[in-house]
């Protein structure tokens, strides 16, 4: 027999009281959107193949690639519940994000702060065999079959968002709005960074020692 637990007493003579349980009662999820959710991919393409002129075969190996790799999109998420809806759309070429020191002494300055976990190993080179160019694919997807969510995560994940000014009920966005990075921000009267961090927790009903945590290894 299962002792009761509502309310308990811990051993320490802390009285607390756990929620009652939902019956794990779960709600569907579905796009927003009804034609589907929108997602991003990336094609890399050899430079060569780049700004090829029409009627060349480097033209026809261009189009192959790109295509070839749609293809392997939409049947990856395909395998995933997600079916393509109308065409992709291809833009590019971009220049890919190249290695640098500033990635080595931020991985550093991470694994000092929160430790190493396992075998994982950093990524701060991004050098490739040849040089290459980003084009980059969308397309939007729909789902035949929904996906469940418990109900409590589903109203937690709406509050969450809610209160960071983001709409639930809209397709999410491919990129976040973010202004340009400046070295210095100047402030008339000067501004306590700490305090203002504090300010905006407040205004959302956050608490700021629940987002503190230790080293990976050790128990929350």
């Amino acid at each position: 027999m299962i002792p009761a637990l509502i309310p308990g007493t811990l051993e320490t003579g802390t009285r607390r009281r756990v929620p009652k349980a939902s019956q794990n009662r779960k709600v569907p999820l579905w796009t927003p959107e009804p034609e589907g959710q929108l997602f991003q991919g990336v094609i890399r393409v050899p430079l060569r193949l780049c700004h090829t002129p029409e009627h060349t075969n480097a033209r026809l190996e261009f189009d192959k690639l790109i295509t070839e790799n749609l293809q392997r999109w939409a049947e990856w998420r395909k395998r995933r519940g997600w079916f393509i809806q109308g065409t992709p759309r291809v833009n590019g070429p971009y220049d890919p994000p190249e290695g640098s020191d500033k990635d080595k002494a931020r991985y550093a300055r991470a694994t000092s702060q929160i430790g190493r976990v396992g075998s994982a190993e950093e990524v701060t080179s991004h050098d490739h065999g040849e040089e290459v160019k980003w084009y980059m694919a969308e397309a939007r997807f729909t789902r035949e079959e929904p996906v469940y969510v418990k109900l409590e995560d589903h109203l937690f994940m709406r509050h969450l968002a809610l209160a960071y000014g983001v709409d639930p009920d809209r397709d999410p966005g491919l990129t976040n709005n973010l202004p340009e990075a400046k070295d210095y921000i100047d402030v008339e009267g000067g501004i306590d960074p700490m305090q203002e961090a504090e300010e905006s927790r407040q205004a959302r009903g956050l608490k700021r020692s629940d987002y503190l945590m230790g080293k990976v290894w050790e128990p929350l």
